[in-house]
């Protein structure tokens, strides 16, 4: 059942559009993303946000792997914006999911910058799906 919700959401574009376009790597990347960071397939979060009629928003530090040690504060922004882009790729349309040339340049650009945001508690937001 974890594979479903990448399953079905690739298989429903293949289907409309009978070609897997970059759209389709552009999600997948989404799910390989989290999974990297979770420890394991975020296929159970991503049918729980689904669900979800509220505020699809999940700190960071309860979407990182609990066997290991939570990062320092740096580390921890570092990934606070690599799974913020990660969420954007989820979004369910298509023609509203960033190209893999904008996911691309987000993730080149992101640059280290001096602020005092405790980025482990921060909300990341997922559309809703």
């Amino acid at each position: 059942p974890s594979l479903e919700l990448e399953a079905s959401v690739a298989g429903s574009e293949l289907a409309y559009t009978e070609n897997v376009t970059e759209k389709c790597d552009v999600y997948s990347f989404g799910v390989l993303v989290l999974e990297l960071f979770m420890g394991s397939h975020p296929g159970d979060l991503l049918s729980s946000l689904s669900l979800a009629t509220t505020n699809n928003e999940l700190c960071l530090q309860d979407l990182l792997d609990s066997r290991l040690m939570l990062p320092d504060a740096e580390t921890a922004r570092d990934i606070y914006r690599v799974l913020t882009v990660a969420a954007r790729c989820l979004e369910p349309s298509p023609s509203r999911r960033l190209t893999a040339r904008r996911v691309g340049d987000e993730l080149f650009t992101i640059k280290a910058r001096e602020d005092h945001v405790d980025y482990l508690h921060a909300g990341i937001t997922f559309p809703a799906l």
